[in-house]
């Protein structure tokens, strides 16, 4: 008896070891989930790099939450920038990318960092990272991730791969 209340104690204390949060673990101010994304490329990415603008990539975040506001639900956030991409392109970044996520309570958050885009085969998996310097939550940091998925094919022949969509995006916004 007394070695099983020595083994579930044991087990016990380790478990709240594991599972308690660390000291240095920054609370998050909101995170969004659920998130769908579509881009417009113009002109369509092909095969061989050129210079393309990505006109109006629309996020919407149907789920959001916030501890330290309970008003936030909702999210919006377009972005546009030009640069030199192909449907193959391994690696596009963006440093100094400004985006703005427009929330459901008509505050904003203007985000300022670095856009990193994989580009494979008509899937763009992208992955922006940075600092919230003006509006609801400066001073924070935030991870935005998405995937966007297009018709490869589209990328054989003019106009090339005009538009894709994806499911997959997150927000997470901490404070430090």
């Amino acid at each position: 008896m007394r070695l099983r209340l020595a083994v579930l104690t044991a087990l016990l204390s380790t478990f709240l070891v594991l599972s308690a949060p660390s000291a240095s673990a920054a609370p998050v101010d909101a995170a969004c989930t659920i998130g769908t994304t579509g881009a417009v490329y113009n002109p369509g990415l092909l095969l061989a790099t050129q210079r393309t603008t990505l006109v109006g990539e629309l996020t919407t975040f149907g789920t959001c939450q916030s501890l330290s506001d309970p008003t936030l639900e909702s999210a919006i956030t377009t972005t546009a920038l030009i640069a030199s991409l192909a449907c193959t392109a391994p690696l596009v970044t963006s440093v100094g990318h400004t985006q703005t996520i427009n929330w459901n309570n008509g505050q904003t958050s203007t985000l300022l960092g670095t856009r990193s885009t994989t580009l494979l085969a008509g899937v763009s998996a992208v992955l922006y990272t940075g600092n919230v310097v003006a509006g609801k939550f400066a001073g924070d940091t935030f991870v935005f991730e998405a995937t966007v998925v297009g018709n490869a094919l589209s990328c054989l022949a003019n106009p090339g791969l005009t538009n894709g969509a994806g499911y997959t995006s997150t927000l997470v916004v901490t404070s430090i």
